[in-house]
C-alpha cells in the first residue's frame, strides 16, 4: 500500500524494488537517485572488476554514476512479460519516460498511462486525456522490441472466461 496489484504484474509494485549496490573497498553507502534495473548490474560488474563484453547488452554500467562523474542518460526504462503469470498477470509490457508510464495489455489491446510523479499508487489512468503521450511511447515501444528482437504475444484462442 499505496501501491496496487503484486509481485509479478507491471504496476510500480511488481517492478519497483530497492537496488542496494555495497561497492568493493567502499565504506560509505552510495545512493543513486536516478532510474535503475536489475539489468545494469551485469555491465556495472563488469567496470568493477575490468571486464570486457563484445556482446550487446540492455544494462548501464552504474560505476560513473557511483563514483560522482556523471548521469545514467537514460530516456526509457521498458519491460516486456509477453506471458500468463501465476499471479494472474496477463501478457504486456510497459515502458517508463521520466514521470510517464505507459502498460500495454496484449489480451485485451488495453493502454494504460500514469503520471508517476502526481499518480504513484497508479490509480487515474490518463490514457484518454493525453493520446499523444500514449502514442509516443507506445511507438517506442514498439521500436526497442524490434531492436530486442523481443518475443511476441499471441492470444490464447482456447481461452473461455
Amino acid at each position: 500500500h499505496p501501491l496496487r496489484a503484486g509481485k509479478g504484474w507491471l504496476y510500480e509494485v511488481g517492478i519497483r524494488i530497492p537496488q542496494l549496490i555495497k561497492a568493493p573497498e567502499k565504506s560509505k553507502n552510495i545512493k543513486i537517485d536516478q532510474l535503475t534495473v536489475s539489468y545494469d548490474l551485469y555491465p556495472t560488474i563488469l567496470d568493477y572488476v575490468g571486464g570486457s563484453t563484445e556482446l550487446l547488452i540492455d544494462g548501464k554500467s552504474l560505476m560513473p554514476v557511483m563514483e560522482g562523474k556523471s548521469e545514467m542518460g537514460r530516456n526509457e526504462i521498458f519491460w516486456h512479460f509477453p506471458h500468463y503469470h501465476g499471479s494472474l498477470w496477463k501478457p504486456g509490457s510497459a515502458i517508463r519516460n521520466n514521470q510517464w508510464k505507459l502498460v500495454k495489455f496484449y489480451e485485451e489491446n488495453t493502454e494504460e498511462l500514469y503520471n508517476l510523479y502526481d499518480d504513484f499508487s497508479e490509480s487515474n489512468n490518463l490514457a484518454e486525456v493525453y493520446p499523444e503521450i500514449v502514442n509516443k511511447l507506445s511507438k517506442k515501444m514498439d521500436e526497442i522490441k524490434m531492436e530486442l528482437n523481443a518475443n511476441k504475444t499471441s492470444v490464447n484462442n482456447n481461452y473461455k472466461k
